[in-house]
């Protein structure tokens, strides 16, 4: 599911200092360490904490990624205060105490209701480092299945009258180091990866002996860096559980996410809002001047025919904002259409039947070879470099359309429901087909099909009239490398949910 990676990479990120930023004045992990010890020291000399076993010294081993300098490399033991097993309860039918077990312990929190009554004299026997309280960290400790699973218990809940059962390892922090960030570490695929290294026993009961969880090697950050991480997870989280709930509630959107993204980014790539504006390109203003002189050059010349002026794109028209150094012109202007083409009987041409053009916005194509002899009359004609776009429902909805490319010869032909669209030399055709994939065209071109049911088509003089959004020739160029590389990771996206 794309919610779970996704909150894998975020776990990761957060772990490992990409998620936030590092301020000089956090102070450093290190000298965390060294406050940390010194609450130790203050508490075994009061008596409140008993003096711990040593544990290894950090080695090159330990230090598992890279994080940034003013973190530190340490073991989950130095930043724990008390961690231990709980103890095996003795249960009861009523009682006002609980037993917590693996149950508890979801990823999506703390949930009581799996607890059950917990002897009365039993746990009244209990030291009291053994109750519950808020921040304890809760990491379930045996069984297939469930082993791994960690929640901090919340600030909010009252735990006076719970225990945790054999299965589950209450873990305490000092003060300046968040349960939080501890329960995070532990989620991150680094450790729920790995969890199979840290386990021992039979498959049917793996343990996660206490000894392995002290000397885990922990990425620690300052302590502000922790809440910073914490205060982003926070916002990032939610939205990953909403998409998360999402993906369970109707599987088959899945596609239809991918999709909605596709058609997100092409609209931000048509409206200037993929890629940043840069003084050094000038306008598209300028660009209207050279396509209108290149234009005239080729109607002097004979290679094209004189067609009738284009209305301007008045203010009313504009379908959306555009950057001050974008222009709003009539796709008629940008691009010549049903351009001529030449070819001789002998040529070997490609030649696109519908079935030929992909669905969707992938723009390929498969031709097959056909003689120019047997398709010079019938069938629309192209060129290499020039875009085609399907005319007739349902291939128009469908997104069929494609910069002819490696065709397998300079001139071609296709099924007579395209229509053709050359470039000026100063437009990208790349830039052109993202714009005709965009669900703009789809909205303004659809509802002025012409014909029966089943039979409507897009008319040419609609295509022409189509508002264009123009960047510089530099921003355009831009605009479809950023979309070489987003789009096919949507698209990879796509087909691994589905």
């Amino acid at each position: 599911m794309i919610a779970d990676r996704l909150r894998a990479a975020i776990l990761q990120a957060a772990i490992s200092g990409r998620l936030t930023d590092q301020r000089p004045e956090d102070g450093t992990a290190t000298e965390l360490l060294e406050q940390i010890a010194a609450e130790r020291d203050a508490l075994i000399k009061e008596k409140k904490l008993k003096k711990a076993k040593l544990l290894p010294p950090i080695t090159g081993e330990d230090r598992q990624f890279v994080i940034p300098p003013s973190w530190v490399w340490t073991r989950v033991g130095e930043v724990a205060r008390y961690a231990q097993r709980g103890k095996s309860p003795i249960y009861a039918d009523v009682s006002p105490y609980s037993a917590v077990s693996q149950k508890c312990v979801r990823w999506s929190g703390f949930d009581s209701t799996f607890a059950r009554p917990y002897a009365p004299k039993a746990f009244e026997a209990l030291p009291q480092e053994r109750i519950l309280s808020a921040g304890d960290i809760l990491w379930n400790s045996t069984g297939t299945g469930t082993v791994g699973r960690s929640t901090v218990l919340p600030d909010s809940g009252d735990y006076s009258a719970m225990a945790a059962d054999s299965h589950v390892t209450v873990i305490r922090t000092f003060r300046k180091v968040l349960p939080r960030f501890v329960d995070v570490f532990i989620s991150s695929p680094h450790i729920q990866q790995n969890m199979d290294d840290l386990t021992s026993g039979t498959t049917k009961q793996q343990e996660l002996n206490l000894g392995t969880i002290l000397e885990l090697p922990l990425p620690l950050p300052p302590l502000a860096e922790q809440e910073r991480i914490i205060a982003k997870l926070d916002e990032v989280l939610p939205l990953i559980d909403q998409l998360a709930e999402l993906e369970r509630e109707r599987e088959h959107l899945d596609r239809e996410f991918a999709k909605a993204i596709e058609r997100a980014i092409l609209q931000a790539a048509i409206s200037g809002k993929l890629t940043k504006q840069l003084p050094e390109d000038g306008t598209a203003t300028e660009l209207l001047e050279t396509i209108k002189n290149e234009r005239q050059q080729l109607e002097q010349e004979g290679k094209i025919k004189k067609q009738q002026p284009l209305p301007p794109v008045d203010k009313t028209d504009e379908p959306f904002e555009l950057p001050d150094t974008w222009e709003w012109v009539r796709l008629g202007f940008a691009a010549i259409s049903s351009p001529p083409v030449k070819a001789v009987d002998s040529d070997v041409i490609g030649f696109l039947s519908m079935a030929n053009i992909e669905d969707g916005i992938s723009g390929r194509i498969h031709p097959v070879v056909r003689s120019w002899r047997e398709v010079k009359t019938g069938y629309t004609k192209f060129g290499e470099g020039d875009v085609v776009i399907a005319k007739i429902t349902p291939c128009f909805q469908n997104r069929k359309s494609a910069v002819i490319r490696n065709l397998g010869s300079v001139s071609g032909a296709g099924t007579t429901e395209l229509h053709v669209l050359r470039p000026g030399t100063r437009v990208e055709a790349d830039y052109l087909l993202s714009f005709l994939k965009s669900e703009y065209v789809q909205a303004g071109l659809v509802p002025q099909m012409t014909g029966t049911a089943g039979q409507k088509r897009v008319p040419l003089e609609a295509v022409k009239r189509l508002p264009f959004p123009l960047p510089t020739p530099s921003e355009q160029q831009r605009i479809v490398s950023k979309l070489d590389c987003v789009l096919p990771l949507v698209r990879e996206i796509g087909e691994l949910v589905s």
